[in-house]
């Protein structure tokens, strides 16, 4: 199974086990221990289903009355904080983390802030670091800082600190989040109560090759190779090698591969993932090819979908279509099926290329399978028939999108809208606008932007341009 190396691979907080024993529960130990060593042979989806399905049923009570719009959030924890043990409250925590609800999580920290000597400093800092997670993950980054800003100083410890890092990294603004997350990163530093860890380096330096920092991203690196207690892991070097090629930095990120050789650190699957992926992109597919065959035949990993999806895609953009239906069956051949991104990428390549039939049949056998076609396929198509200029086919399959339990996106407004612009249908451009508006789907300012910017490039007579609104002042827009 493919090994996900995201930069927050582990906030610090780990999550750990509440659970606690009796002093004589030699035998509930050594069954949870038997239990710990079954769970890491099963997948993580598994994990995941057997965790939830044994979620104490009081603790799914209380969340459930918790998302009750009627209730008070904070009267329902003092309700049953008295009824519920440390490990249960931690349990209630894990389930508001996996949510993802930031109304609810704080809620929770405002509970926190009035009985934070119900639990110990290990669970508060558990709690604290997961609620400011919750709220990096839904944007909500000047909640996230407040809560910090609301900690005690003895509070913020390293997996506080990672948490608003990568809350500050999540966000869109690149060089003002970097900014910040340094300079909580110098805090961190200083402070008594907490130290980089690895998953902190990792972030950063990762963060800072992202936004072509290279120098910042070196300084980094090099700063953790001083450090005596700490040794850079594959998650390491993956990340800064694929902000590299991302950038287009290719010898930066062929200098980082060969320094991971010379720290000893084997390359694991996603190295091999970045590197053809990379190479791809490059246009280089001798190198691409190249590494592949090294990943087969002498990492003792097996190739994943995410490998065989990135070649897909390489062919398909330089129209390389016989090259890209070898890689399906050499796919199909190591028993992957196709995903989601599999059909997307070769419809995307059929369609640029003008094979529009064997993009309807590659369609129609995704809509056979198991793979259900989401919003990024109806995306894909729209887009491929508005770029032959069939806006015809691409109006009707929007029209049918509802058949296919599919919901247009802004996205596919878009498409589509544009397409009506190009062959100056005016009339259909502002009925798309008043469709999009009754279904509810929100524009936003880039769409507002690009709609315009297509209007205004439509030859048309003295006829008034549809008028959008722009959600965010409530004042029409030309």
């Amino acid at each position: 199974m493919e090994c996900r190396w995201h930069c927050f691979a582990a906030l610090g907080y780990g999550g750990g086990d509440h659970a606690r024993t009796s002093g004589s529960g030699q035998l509930a130990r050594m069954r949870f221990v038997r239990g710990r060593r079954a769970d890491r042979s099963l997948s993580s989806h598994q994990q995941q289903q057997q965790q939830q399905q044994q979620r104490q049923p009081a603790v799914m009570s209380i969340l459930h009355e918790l998302q009750d719009k009627k209730s008070s959030k904070s009267h329902v924890l003092d309700k049953y904080a008295r009824h519920i043990p440390v490990d249960g409250f931690m349990a209630l925590v894990d389930e508001i983390g996996r949510l993802n609800d930031w109304a609810l999580a704080l809620a929770l920290f405002k509970w926190l802030q009035k009985n934070e000597a119900r639990l110990s400093n290990r669970d508060l800092e558990v709690a604290h670091a997961k609620i400011i997670d919750t709220m990096g993950k839904q944007g909500q980054l000047r909640l996230a800082s407040w809560i910090f800003s609301q900690l005690q100083l003895s509070s913020r410890t390293t997996p506080v600190f990672n948490a608003i890092i990568m809350a500050h990294l999540r966000c869109k603004n690149v060089a003002r989040a970097l900014d910040s997350a340094l300079d909580h990163f110098g805090h961190m530093k200083t402070s008594v109560h907490s130290c980089p860890s690895l998953a902190t380096y990792n972030m950063l330096t990762r963060a800072c090759a992202q936004a072509g920092l290279t120098d910042k991203a070196e300084a980094l690196f090099l700063e953790l190779l001083r450090r005596d207690d700490l040794k850079p892991d594959a998650y390491t070097f993956n990340g800064i090698m694929d902000a590299y090629a991302k950038k287009g930095l290719y010898r930066d990120m062929e200098y980082k591969l060969k320094e991971m050789s010379e720290h000893g650190v084997r390359p694991d699957l996603v190295t091999f993932n970045v590197l053809i992926d990379a190479y791809g992109r490059a246009g280089d597919f001798v190198k691409m090819e190249r590494t592949y065959k090294s990943l087969v035949n002498l990492s003792g990993c097996k190739p994943s979908a995410t490998t065989f999806n990135s070649m897909l895609a390489s062919y398909g953009q330089s129209r390389e279509l016989g090259k890209m239906e070898q890689v399906l069956v050499r796919m199909d051949m190591a028993g992957l099926g196709p995903d989601l991104t599999t059909f997307n990428t070769l419809m995307s390549s059929y369609g640029r290329a003008g094979e529009l039939d064997t993009m309807r049949k590659c369609f129609d056998k995704m809509v056979r399978s198991p793979v259900k076609p989401q919003v990024s396929t109806l995306d894909v198509l729209l887009r491929a028939y508005a770029e032959h200029g069939l806006v015809d086919e691409a109006e009707a399959l929007f029209i049918n999108a509802s058949k296919l339990d599919i919901k247009p996106a802004v996205s596919s407004y878009l498409i589509l809208f544009k397409a009506y612009g190009e062959e100056r249908q005016l009339d259909k451009m502002t009925v798309l606008m008043s469709k999009m508006e009754q279904s509810g789907v929100e524009s936003g300012q880039e769409f507002l932007l690009q709609a315009l910017e297509s209007y205004a490039a439509t030859p048309h007579p003295t006829t008034a341009p549809p008028v959008i609104e722009d959600k965010d002042d409530n004042q029409s827009s030309l």
